[in-house]
């Protein structure tokens, strides 16, 4: 049993208007979540779902179902044969909201877009031990390539929002400059990733914002679970994060981890 928690929070565009975004990875039961009776009840408040995990294929978009008042934006992988595919992400946007694509910084796995005076990321990162091999799809890695695209954003001088599946572990560890708060987590475990993902949030200014010790709800929990009891240490883990660019971080509301709202099989 595989389950990955969902996460909520609340971000200000053009400096009065609070974005709420929920963002999970469905490991797959993507179509069959969005066939739930009480999916459009769970999307009342909502401006923007982000879904990882997908397991669609390019020509299985138009599947997805339309939902009133939103729009949808995908970034499935294109691999070749026809057996089952895993990754890709999707989000779910207000269509009021008026989001842009931006196809520069997109990229398999990896969604950008633009609201109002925010982009908007959208990723699903493989796992380190992972056995599909990226190259059927892309290049580069999808890791190194989510790093550049935060280096690059910051770069120039863009604000940010990321949400998504890392498959990163940064302990309680924080990027080093001074205005990031501690950070207190269940997670203590760092990685090589969890050091690189701290590396690139230093040298950006880019706060981590699960466990920060400065904002209000939940968030200081594990994300994902690999056996069926959930207080078994060795399978679980903090991979799935909300990073956001310093100089809007004032501007996040609440982040909660609501819990265990999905078992994949």
């Amino acid at each position: 049993m595989n389950v990955n928690a969902p996460s909520f929070s609340r971000v200000c565009i053009n400096n009065s208007y609070h974005l709420a975004v929920l963002s999970w990875n469905l490991n797959g039961k993507f179509l069959a979540y969005l066939s739930c009776p009480d999916f459009d009840v769970q999307m009342r408040g909502l401006d923007v779902f982000c879904v990882q995990e997908t397991h669609l294929r390019p020509e299985q978009e138009s599947m997805v179902p339309e939902i009133a008042g939103y729009e949808w934006f995908f970034a499935s992988r294109r691999v070749p044969g026809k057996g089952r595919v895993h990754g890709g992400v999707a989000t779910l946007v207000r269509r009021s909201l008026k989001a842009k694509f931006c196809g520069e910084w997109s990229a398999t796995d990896m969604l950008v877009l633009q609201i109002a005076d925010l982009l908007l990321v959208n990723v699903y990162v493989l796992p380190v031990n992972s056995i599909c091999d990226y190259r059927l799809w892309q290049r580069a890695h999808p890791w190194y390539l989510y790093l550049h695209l935060l280096d690059d954003l910051a770069e120039r001088g863009h604000r940010v929002s990321s949400h998504g599946d890392l498959n990163a572990r940064p302990g309680a560890s924080v990027p080093t400059f001074d205005t990031h708060p501690p950070r207190v987590v269940d997670d203590l475990k760092l990685t090589i990733r969890g050091r690189q993902l701290l590396a690139v949030c230093s040298r950006n200014k880019y706060i981590i914002v699960n466990g920060c010790s400065n904002v209000d709800g939940d968030h200081r929990g594990f994300t994902y679970y690999r056996h069926q009891d959930a207080s078994t240490p060795l399978y679980r883990s903090t991979i799935d994060f909300t990073i956001v660019s310093s100089n809007i971080f004032d501007r996040v509301e609440p982040v909660t981890l609501p819990g265990l709202m999905n078992e994949s099989s």
